[in-house]
């Protein structure tokens, strides 16, 4: 029985000689994210959205986690993600560091997508990107498999227009004067945030 809708796609190699090393190439196709964290144990949380991901793990089995290494990369379109602690978090902070922000437009869906490369202690994070609701961010750091995050984000409010019109990247590039940089450091579940002085940290 399927924990979760979509599709799921892999495929691995597992040596017996030598220092034993596995290798997986895996792909998840339209599969719904509330289904994938009930699956996971973890509650949904009014998180919700569609998600594309692919990806590439390599270990060696006999050594352990130190030769742990590969890639993923991941989108979620179609999505509700305000109510997560770190774009929940960012999106209050940014509400209140910058005048005049608008409102939460409601019905429109927010979207993020992620580039990663896995190492023995951590994911980082080398591309971010998201717009959620009145906000769009650009940012990239690092995730402990303790939970612990490091990252810096630079994040600024949009216009309702703004919001249904062109790609991701092409808004962020309009919104160049309007973007101030943020470090988030504590945990998943209990971000920390910190406004950068303007132009330190830019990426």
């Amino acid at each position: 029985m399927n924990p979760f809708s979509g599709i799921l796609k892999g495929r691995g190699h597992l040596g017996f000689d030598g220092p034993g090393p596995m290798n997986v190439t895996w792909t998840i196709s339209v599969a719904e994210l509330q289904d994938i964290m009930t699956a996971a144990g973890r509650r949904p949380n009014s998180v919700s959205g569609r998600l594309q991901a692919n990806g590439v793990l390599a270990v060696q089995t006999r050594q352990g986690r130190e030769t742990l290494q590969g890639w993923a990369q991941v989108s979620v379109e179609e999505a509700e993600l305000m109510n997560t602690p770190v774009i929940g978090g960012l999106l209050r902070t940014v509400q209140q560091s910058v005048a005049a922000v608008a409102p939460p437009i409601p019905g429109l869906l927010d979207y993020a997508s992620f580039k990663c490369r896995v190492l023995p202690d951590h994911v980082l994070v080398e591309q971010m990107e998201m717009q959620c609701q009145i906000m769009a961010a650009r940012g990239s750091g690092r995730v402990g498999y303790d939970g612990r995050i490091d990252l810096l984000l630079n994040a600024g409010p949009i216009e309702k227009l703004e919001s249904y019109l062109g790609r991701l990247g092409e808004l962020l590039a309009s919104l160049s004067d309007r973007l101030v940089s943020y470090r988030v450091t504590g945990t998943l579940s209990d971000p920390q945030f910190e406004i950068k002085p303007l132009g330190l940290g830019r990426r």
